[in-house]
């Protein structure tokens, strides 16, 4: 009697395997890695690392289109900050310091897929230098980036 309880018991539950899943590899996000070059002077090496972490903070809010990655060896596409410069634009519209010039901000990053030649990204926006003006640049890089990564898969 016992052993028909279990017989019918077994007939009853069904199978526990789990299913099995999709494809890793056609799920997976693109691995990015943001850095710049330490070479330069000190002021514009730490200004350069600034934005590293402003574009970092940025993409970190990216998470349907890529991931982040601390090591360039686990990346698929790497993001080195190359240079940081500011101009003096002909007209400003908005308020401004009298006599004190507002300059705007221009950062430029070289994005590397694999073994791809490297594609040269500026911010197109009009940020100036100002307490918001280098993270403005890096949200706007951060978006041009994200619309590269949907375009070519």
């Amino acid at each position: 009697m016992l052993l028909s309880a279990l017989v019918s018991l077994l007939l009853v539950v069904p199978n526990a395997e789990p299913a099995p899943s999709e494809p890793a590899q056609a799920s997976r996000l693109p691995r990015v890695y943001v850095s710049t070059s330490r070479q330069g002077e000190g002021a514009e090496v730490a200004n350069r690392q600034q934005s590293v972490k402003d574009l970092r903070a940025s993409l970190a809010g990216k998470k349907k289109t890529l991931t982040l990655v601390d090591d360039e060896e686990g990346a698929d596409i790497t993001i080195e900050v190359t240079e940081r410069t500011t101009t003096v634009p002909r007209v400003r519209i908005g308020l401004a310091s009298p006599g004190v010039p507002v300059r705007a901000v221009h950062l430029l990053v070289n994005v590397t897929r694999g073994t791809d030649d490297p594609i040269e990204v500026t911010n197109k926006n009009a940020a100036y230098e100002d307490a918001r003006g280098w993270q403005l640049a890096a949200d706007d890089i951060a978006k041009q980036i994200e619309k590269l990564l949907q375009a070519k898969p």
